[in-house]
């Protein structure tokens, strides 16, 4: 293969990504070791990379197996979420029919398969993919699953775990002794906070901080693929 960017290459690429991993789904890659990602049958079915190592153009380094990690447990969790085969099938026909759509697509998810650096990142990158996959009603347009994902890569999971604190406890004065993660959630436009001075807002609501539209949306689709 002269090219391992044609649109061929991408299209096998982008089945690849939404319906053949070629291993047992079972498994739980996040418990498995780098080495074990060593092995020539799961090297193979991973676009690019597995193609670029075919052909002796790319090493194995420590990257390149966290990236194979990234790649497993994503592919995981996209098969284990209720999205029918016909709904995948038609997706892939239309990125067929438009090469320049497939091709960004499935070069965006391999960026930030490899940029991602914890486990839980790769389950919610999962979750904000399959919030597109579903589209419709409960789901979200590619332009705000690209807004998602970066939104994801700016953030610390302990930023993360503020946010779904503030949905569970709100956000009273005494709740947070450290503001800095809410002050990058604001940053990025998913709460507004209030310069850790407790505001009242909305109907018999107070706190040093609200959680906003976008942040309501980002929140529901990271935790459950859905946004609303």
């Amino acid at each position: 293969m002269d090219n391992i960017y044609d649109n061929n290459e991408y299209s096998k690429a982008m089945k690849a990504i939404l319906m053949e991993i070629g291993e047992d789904t079972v498994k739980d890659y996040g418990e498995m070791a780098l080495d074990a990602f060593l092995d020539d049958n799961m090297l193979k079915n991973i676009p690019v990379i597995g193609t670029l190592i075919n052909l002796g153009k790319c090493g194995m380094t420590i990257k390149n197996l966290q990236f194979a990690k990234n790649y497993y447990i994503f592919i995981q969790e996209i098969r284990n979420k209720e999205i029918s085969k016909e709904k995948l099938d038609k997706h892939i026909e239309e990125l067929k029919n438009n090469p320049k759509r497939m091709r960004k697509e499935m070069e965006t998810l391999l960026i930030y398969l490899e940029q991602y650096k914890e486990i839980e990142k790769i389950k919610y990158m999962a979750n904000i993919y399959y919030a597109f996959l579903i589209s419709g009603l409960k789901g979200i347009k590619w332009d705000q699953a690209l807004i998602f994902f970066e939104i994801l890569d700016r953030l610390l999971l302990c930023d993360i775990e503020d946010l779904k604190k503030i949905k569970r406890k709100g956000a009273k004065p005494g709740v947070f002794n450290d503001h800095s993660g809410l002050l990058r959630l604001s940053a990025l436009g998913l709460l507004q906070y209030f310069n850790g001075k407790e505001e009242k807002y909305g109907h018999n609501k107070s706190g040093i901080a609200q959680v906003t539209s976008q942040g309501e949306i980002f929140y529901r689709v990271i935790t459950s693929g859905k946004c609303c």
